[in-house]
């Protein structure tokens, strides 16, 4: 696997940060987390995204068939997901209200599972 330095790199970052944001977000761990969530806060949190991701595709832009293409994938879904936020930001609070729990909890324990994945790849010794 070429640049598998670099993808170690970006996963021991991103896997950690991915699964810790999804646990504190959890409701049951902050239940009143997103109650009276104003456009602001959505658009800085979508601004947020947006960059992080455009940094990973910066040096990270790889398809090949192993795990590292799930780094690239995942920078894909944060700039569109932080771009839709930006442009969106006063009915995004809409959007996401008429949404069932089931559906954020189903995504959340997703995510979560991709942020372990990615922190393991990260973490763990390289193979020789």
């Amino acid at each position: 696997m070429r640049n598998e330095a670099l993808s170690r790199r970006i996963a021991a970052l991103l896997g950690p940060s991915m699964s810790l944001a999804v646990a504190a977000e959890f409701p049951l761990v902050q239940p009143d987390l997103y109650v009276g969530q104003t456009p602001a806060a959505i658009y800085m949190a979508g601004l947020l995204m947006f960059v992080a991701g455009l940094a990973i595709l910066r040096d990270h832009y790889f398809w090949e068939r192993n795990w590292a293409a799930l780094i690239t994938l995942v920078a894909w879904a944060m700039v569109i997901l932080g771009a839709v936020r930006m442009f969106t930001a006063t009915g995004y609070r809409a959007m996401s209200d008429g949404t069932s729990d089931h559906v954020f909890l189903g995504a959340e324990a997703f995510l979560f599972l991709v942020g372990a994945f990615l922190s393991y790849q990260g973490w763990s010794r390289p193979r020789t």
